[in-house]
C-alpha cells in the first residue's frame, strides 16, 4: 500500500513541477516577445533616421553636382586647349558620377545591411531559454526517477 502512496506522491510532485515551468516558461515566453518588440522599434527608428539622413544628403548631392559639372563643361568646352564642346564633356561628366554614384550607393548599403541586425538579442536570449526548457525538464524528469 505504501508503493501506491508513494508513486501517487511522486506523480503529485511531478505533475506539481511540470506546472511550475509550464509557468516560468510563459513568463519567458511573454519576456521574449517584449524584448523582441522593443529591439523592431529600435531598429526601426535608427534605420529610418539613417535612411532620411542618406536621401537628404542625395538630393544635396545631386542638385549641387549637377550645378557643378554643367559649369565645368560649359568652362572645359571654351577652353583653347581643350575645346571640343559642352556636349561630351557633360557625358564625361555623367559616367564618372554615374560609377561613383553606383559605388557609394552600393557601399551604403552594405553598410546598412552589416549595421541594422534585426533582433539579435531576441534570438539569443530564446536560445538561452530553449536551453534552459530543456534542462529544467531533464531535471524534472531525472527527480522522478529517483
Amino acid at each position: 500500500m505504501s508503493h501506491g502512496n508513494g508513486t501517487v506522491s511522486l506523480f503529485g510532485a511531478w505533475k506539481a513541477s511540470l506546472s511550475e515551468v509550464q509557468g516560468q516558461v510563459g513568463r519567458l515566453v511573454k519576456s521574449h516577445v517584449e524584448l523582441a518588440s522593443v529591439e523592431l522599434k529600435q531598429a526601426a527608428s535608427s534605420a529610418g533616421l539613417h535612411i532620411g539622413l542618406i536621401f537628404t544628403g542625395v538630393l544635396a548631392l545631386l542638385f549641387s553636382v549637377a550645378l557643378l559639372s554643367v559649369g565645368l563643361a560649359v568652362l572645359l568646352g571654351t577652353h583653347e586647349v581643350l575645346r571640343m564642346g559642352t556636349g561630351p564633356w557633360l557625358l564625361i561628366f555623367g559616367a564618372l558620377y554615374l560609377l561613383g554614384g553606383g559605388i557609394l550607393s552600393y557601399t551604403m548599403i552594405q553598410a546598412l545591411k552589416r549595421d541594422v541586425r534585426l533582433l539579435d538579442q531576441t534570438r539569443e536570449e530564446l536560445r538561452e531559454g530553449i536551453v534552459w526548457v530543456k534542462d529544467e525538464i531533464l531535471r524534472g524528469h531525472s527527480a522522478g526517477r529517483t
